[in-house]
């Protein structure tokens, strides 16, 4: 069958086949989707189990205190057999299969006073715990505000006008740290909804949203920052929100490049680590010179980032243009290098390969994201060689551009007070890494529908087991978690006076 006899010779003459060889099985030979899909699990299940046992190691403050309660460890085991259930089944609905809603600026606001509502409640009953200074410094220069840590300049010009401002419309007296919280509650919601508005651009169907926006959502990162916390990153993290939001939607929707380069420049002033927004600005706004009229719409963008960075010395200068006296500032901010640098901020370069620092740094990554770090590490890992391959000026592009810089700036800054206790300096790395994670494990399983409903169950189990042992419990133990990740702080010697040198002799 499937043979034409041959006349010249009587026998019989076989067809070429046109099978695919690609598409041959070996018996006994696994692909390498199967052996992807089946490290996703084991990792998910690795970091639900870590969080079970509890294991005594070097390091313990990523994963600690699943069982300040009793039944949580129950519960955790309950989340990993159930999820994955659930979500298997969810996955098959026809609604999960409709395209997502793509949310418009009033919808977005109601989402964010509702969220905002929500983290606002849960807040004030259960706030965030602080386990360092740096939270009640920031609250005591909003309530002078009189500017001394010129790294966030405008941030304390700003929130100390609203904070008088507040007092003024109220007529009584309003503590600085409450109010500092409350507001951080309001950029939280408008953060989280920003994520979710960003989730509807990358994703093709409501499940693969819903995905998204679970995993980043629940990211201790993420979601610590919007309980009643008191420092400056909720705001560091509505930026990377909104300038990424704003950035797919030039890709994705031709939007204008104006919002996420007003963002990445005029941010610089609210934050000066929001520097890290640059290279993904950069390939951003080559891709949106790729679209009609890009040039023109590229050149009003840098026009007004111009313009308004030139009037953001105004409030605290009185004069545009003040960039010498604001650099002067910066320069005595109390940010000199203190730590296990003299020369720099970073770390040394010997000390970056060292153990320890390999050590805290995946502990940091575990404590602020460790869903979406194992996602980078695995299908991350596919969609970035595909980006490699040409595909520079996309969406994911963006992302992945923005998680590497801004992860990158995580491993090699000096966390002054140790990485337990510095662990907010790097949360807002949860933006990035868990849309970019999530993202990539969503495009990969369109490639293989079998791995998507119960792995994006287990990875969101896994997701709330880690909340579930660290939400709100970052000061337990303090000290033995300050011993497990001690202080780089150095303070100077002082001078000694020949003088003095000869008495104490």
């Amino acid at each position: 069958r499937g043979s034409k006899r041959n006349a010249a010779g009587g026998g019989y003459k076989r067809r070429p086949t046109t099978r695919n060889p690609l598409a041959m099985k070996t018996p006994g030979r696994i692909d390498s989707s199967t052996i992807l899909g089946w490290a996703i699990g084991v990792g998910a299940a690795a970091q639900i189990a870590l969080h079970v046992l509890e294991p005594p190691l070097a390091i313990t403050w990523s994963y600690a205190h699943l069982n300040r309660y009793p039944a949580m460890g129950w519960v955790a085991l309950l989340l990993a057999t159930l999820l994955p259930l659930l979500t298997a089944r969810l996955e098959r609905l026809p609604a999960a299969a409709r395209p997502p809603a793509f949310l418009r600026a009033p919808e977005l606001l109601g989402l964010a006073a509702a969220l905002s509502g929500i983290f606002l409640l849960v807040g004030w009953f259960f706030p965030s715990k602080a386990v360092s200074l740096d939270a009640s410094a920031f609250a005591v220069e909003v309530w002078k505000g009189d500017v001394s840590t010129h790294r966030w300049y405008l941030t304390i010009t700003t929130f100390s006008a609203l904070h008088k401002g507040a007092e003024a419309l109220s007529g009584v007296a309003i503590p600085a740290r409450d109010f500092v919280s409350v507001a951080n509650t309001a950029l939280c919601g408008l953060a989280f909804a920003l994520i979710l508005g960003s989730a509807s651009l990358l994703t093709r169907t409501r499940f693969e949203c819903a995905t998204l926006t679970l995993l980043s959502w629940t990211a201790l990162g993420n979601l610590q920052l919007a309980l009643y916390y008191m420092d400056i990153y909720p705001l560091v993290q509505l930026a990377l929100a909104a300038f990424l939001f704003s950035g797919l939607r030039t890709i994705e929707r031709d939007g204008h490049p104006v919002w996420p380069t007003l963002v990445g420049t005029v941010g610089l002033f609210f934050y000066q680590g929001l520097v890290l927004l640059l290279p993904a600005l950069l390939l951003l706004l080559c891709a949106a010179l790729r679209r009609p009229a890009g040039g023109r719409r590229v050149a009003v963008a840098c026009a007004a980032a111009l313009f308004l960075c030139a009037m953001a010395t105004i409030p605290g200068y009185g004069a545009p243009l003040a960039f010498g006296p604001l650099l002067a500032d910066l320069a005595l901010d109390p940010t000199r290098p203190l730590g296990l640098s003299a020369e720099s901020n970073f770390l040394p370069f010997s000390y970056l390969w060292s153990p320890v620092h390999l050590r805290e740094f995946l502990h940091t990554l575990l404590l602020i994201d460790g869903v979406g770090s194992l996602l980078c590490l695995t299908t991350g890992g596919i969609l970035t060689a595909r980006i490699l391959r040409g595909d520079f000026l996309s969406s994911a592009a963006v992302v992945l551009v923005l998680a590497a810089t801004v992860v990158g700036y995580a491993f090699v800054m000096d966390p002054l007070w140790g990485a337990y206790r510095d662990w907010d300096l790097f949360s807002y790395a949860a933006v990035p890494t868990s849309l970019f994670g999530g993202y990539s494990f969503v495009a990969w399983c369109r490639a293989h529908p079998q791995w998507r409903g119960p792995l994006s169950g287990l990875l969101l189990a896994a997701s709330l087991v880690h909340l579930a042992a660290r939400l709100n419990a970052i000061e337990l133990e303090a000290e033995r978690h300050t011993e497990e990740s001690p202080m780089h702080l150095q303070f100077p010697e002082p001078e000694t006076s020949p003088t003095q040198a000869t008495a104490t002799q």
